[in-house]
């Protein structure tokens, strides 16, 4: 065989796995951007061949509800609202209770829809219905103030109580307030107390400053400076703006073996918390 028939050969060869080459590609290309099409073309192809959307397209609303967050958070996709509000929706068709709060809580925010308050309580009612301590709270806020029904202070401490007894933070703090200043029930400064304790427990440095205030005028508990201190300090270690000076006003106030009792309570706490 001459050089020039194997020079042929050998092109032709080249030829053919290349073209071959070229057209399995193509039909790749096409096949996932079919796939895309299928569904919206605007959003990550990704997504399409992850597990979690067959499941999803099944029927699974656990599925449903955490690919809707997904495209919410843009976690792994390009984010799309609409696309989180269809998978929410789904979930919601089968008694999801937390795709309901999540979606309510886009109806109350307007993201990918417009704002609509009524919505967001039929939807909160709903979880809350199936004791989801969220709703119950986010239910709580809609009757203050007015969101979606009228205002309604009792029940909004009806459902912060809710939330509360179940030890949902925000719902002692904001319960404490509903106490403080007599809305929907009559001012109780022990049950102030009471509800900022539990919030103060649980960290929240703003319930923490409000609770040694209280403990350092006597009020809704026995006047007790050394609490007051070890409160003020654990605010002040939160980012509570006015516990320190609190706090230096207070020692200023103290004697000499309160103040040593009080630091070294504070020393104790550091210790077990770490």
């Amino acid at each position: 065989m001459s050089d020039k028939t194997v020079q042929k050969s050998t092109s032709l060869v080249v030829f053919i796995i290349t073209a071959t080459l070229m057209i399995f590609l193509s039909m790749a290309f096409m096949s996932s951007s079919y796939a895309a099409s299928s569904f919206d073309q605007n959003d990550s192809n990704s997504i399409f061949f992850d597990p979690l959307y067959k499941l999803a397209k099944d029927g699974d609303a656990r599925a449903q509800f955490v690919l809707a967050r997904k495209f919410k958070d843009g976690d792994g996709v390009r984010r799309s609202y609409t696309q989180a509000i269809y998978w929410y929706k789904k979930a919601v068709e089968l008694d999801f209770g937390p795709a309901m709060i999540d979606l309510g809580q886009m109806y109350t925010n307007g993201h990918g829809v417009e704002v609509n308050f009524k919505e967001a309580v039929k939807l909160f009612s709903a979880a809350a219905d199936q004791g989801m301590v969220t709703a119950a709270f986010n239910l709580g806020n809609m009757y203050r103030l007015g969101h979606g029904v009228k205002i309604d202070m009792p029940k909004a401490v009806e459902y912060y109580l809710k939330a509360a007894e179940k030890g949902f933070l925000k719902a002692q703090y904001n319960l404490a307030l509903m106490y403080l200043y007599g809305q929907g029930v009559k001012p109780d400064e022990k049950q102030v107390a009471h509800w900022y304790t539990k919030a103060a427990e649980q960290g929240y440095a703003p319930a923490q400053f409000y609770l040694a205030n209280m403990y350092e005028e006597g009020r809704g508990v026995e006047k007790n400076l050394i609490d007051a201190y070890r409160w003020y300090a654990l605010a002040a270690e939160g980012g509570e703006s006015n516990a320190y000076e609190s706090l230096q006003l207070l020692s200023m106030n103290m004697k000499a073996d309160e103040l040593a009792e009080a630091k070294k309570r504070v020393s104790e706490n550091n210790v077990a918390a770490q």
